[in-house]
Parts: structure tokens; sequence; C-alpha cells
């Protein structure tokens, strides 16, 4: 008559742990795509005025672009590693089984730069 509450098992510490890792991770994953996307911005002003007359100000800014994209791609494919690594140390500790596949963790930094390009270019 009455129907039982199902309630899910507490989390673990290394439910917690990852949880916290998985944040982390996809922080570094928006950073990348907001990376990517200055990125091609700045080189598209050297290509549309490629003579234009603050070119080594645009050169400069694209340089710095793509040195905080490449600093981006570092920290979105260290986390990647750890995540995987934190999972893999630790499954028998999860209580929960399927809150730990995770597919986005299997991305890697290039498919998520050629989205952003992809994407960048369909809007034009």
């Amino acid at each position: 008559m009455f129907l039982k509450k199902h309630s899910q098992p507490e989390w673990t510490p290394a439910d917690r742990q990852r949880e916290r890792l998985l944040l982390d991770y996809f922080a570094a994953e928006t950073n990348l795509e907001e990376k990517a996307k200055a990125a091609i911005v700045r080189k598209g002003v050297i290509d549309l005025y490629p003579d234009g007359p603050d070119k080594d100000r645009a050169i400069k800014d694209f340089e710095a672009a793509q040195h905080s994209l490449l600093c981006a791609i570092g920290t979105v494919d260290g986390l990647r590693n750890d995540m995987r690594s934190y999972i893999a140390a630790h499954e028998k500790d999860f209580e929960a089984t399927a809150r730990w596949a995770v597919p986005s963790v299997n991305i890697s930094s290039h498919t998520i730069i050629e989205k952003v390009y992809r994407d960048f270019f369909a809007a034009r």
C-alpha cells in the first residue's frame, strides 16, 4: 500500500573527491573553449588586415592568445589524466558506480578545439 523510499547511498570520500576533480575538469574545459575562440578571433584580425597599421600589435595579441590556448590545453589534458587515474585507482571505493561513467572525460583537447572551430565557422 505504501511505497518504500529508495534512498541513495551516502557519498564516500572517494565520491566527493571525484566530484571535485570533475568540477575542476569542466571548468578547465570551458576555459579551453573560451581561449580557442579568442585565438580564432585574434588570427582573424591578422588575416583581415594583413598590412594594417596595427599589424605588430595584432600579432602580439595573437601570440598571447595562442600561449593562453596552449596553457589551457595542458590544463585540460592534465586534469583528464588525473581523473582517469583517480577513477582507476579508487573504483572499488565508489558507492554508486553508475555515477562514475563520465563520457566527456574521454574527449581529448583536440576534439574540443575542433568543435569550437566548427561552431565558430558554422555561425558565419
